[in-house]
């Protein structure tokens, strides 16, 4: 697959052990692995900042996106300044991914850069935690996670004297499609420019990708892939988006969306993914004035995914979209 551009946006807001940060050996990766090409500081060594990824789950399937979670720990006696969000495409936190084989490991380079500055450092107090949950799928030198097998992850965050605080490794294992209908589906949305539009969740001017996760939706509805390709098409109509061919910004089309999202909301196997279309669900429905199904949407979202709905933003992101008309 060829490189994709890097795409720079507004900044929009939206199995583990906590890991000491770690000593410089440029040339060693955590636990053996291959190396990282960064200074981190050893997990013997004292530190100002811990770093810990966490993953709600720990198995998905080829083509799946996957949660995860940063949080940094001010184990300092003294206040420490972080930058925020955490998220890899706001340019702080690096994520590194590597087969268990000894293969070197891939740096995720997110397709969409976000803009940052708007963003003030954070004070954290001696003690004091912030944690970000981010969904990582297409990066710029194609899928994350892009073959069945095992993998290990793990995440670095720069401290001010040049060096790294390196997270603990993650174990996460991405299962095989199981029929050939699920592999023709896979195979589909990780191609460029259906996987473009997934990770944007819109682009008018995709038209191949939009095409494609119609194909997904309508032919291989029984798939697992068919809820990823209606999440991204709902979420895409439920905002206003601009027309190249007339030039002219083109308004939600919540019906549809309602459709799509309603579809594919209960059963996509990825929680930040399901939050996202609940909260496009939620906004189109108000704005249909449909405010009883909206208040029941959140309910269900709550109901189905009671062990990740308090996963970093997702409780504010979706009281957010409830509070909009």
């Amino acid at each position: 697959m060829q490189p994709l551009l890097i795409l720079v946006v507004a900044p929009t807001v939206f199995a583990t052990t906590m890991c000491a940060p770690v000593g410089p050996e440029p040339n060693r990766a955590p636990e053996g692995g291959a190396a990282s090409g960064s200074r981190s500081r050893q997990a013997d060594s004292p530190g100002p900042l811990s770093l810990k990824l966490a993953a709600p789950r720990d198995q998905l399937r080829l083509a799946e996106p996957l949660t995860l979670v940063a949080t940094l720990v001010n184990r300092s006696g003294e206040n420490q300044k972080v930058l925020e969000p955490l998220a890899p495409e706001f340019g702080a936190l690096a994520l590194r991914a590597q087969p268990s084989t000894d293969a070197e490991p891939t740096l995720y380079a997110p397709v969409i850069r976000r803009d940052a500055r708007g963003h003030t450092p954070r004070s954290l107090a001696p003690g004091e935690s912030v944690s970000d949950a981010f969904s990582v799928a297409l990066g710029r030198e194609g899928w994350l996670l892009g073959e069945a097998g095992r993998y290990r992850l793990w995440a670095e965050y720069p401290l001010p004297d040049g060096s790294r605080v390196r997270s603990n490794v993650l174990d996460i294992e991405v299962l095989p499609p199981r029929t050939e209908q699920e592999r023709q589906a896979a195979e589909r949305l990780m191609v460029p420019e259906s996987s473009l539009f997934f990770q944007m969740k819109g682009g008018e001017h995709l038209e191949q990708g939009v095409r494609d996760l119609e194909v997904i939706s309508q032919s291989y509805a029984d798939t697992y892939v068919a809820p990823y390709a209606d999440l991204a098409l709902g979420i895409g109509q439920s905002q206003s988006a601009f027309d190249p061919a007339t030039k002219t910004f083109r308004q939600p089309d919540c019906d549809s969306a309602v459709t799509h999202l309603r579809r594919a909301v209960p059963a996509v196997g990825d929680p930040l993914s399901a939050a996202q279309g609940t909260a496009a669900l939620i906004g189109c429905l108000n704005r249909l004035g449909r405010h009883d199904e909206a208040v029941a949407a959140t309910r269900a979202f709550h109901e189905a995914h009671s062990e990740v709905r308090d996963l970093p933003g997702i409780r504010e992101t979706l009281e957010r979209a409830l509070q909009e008309k």
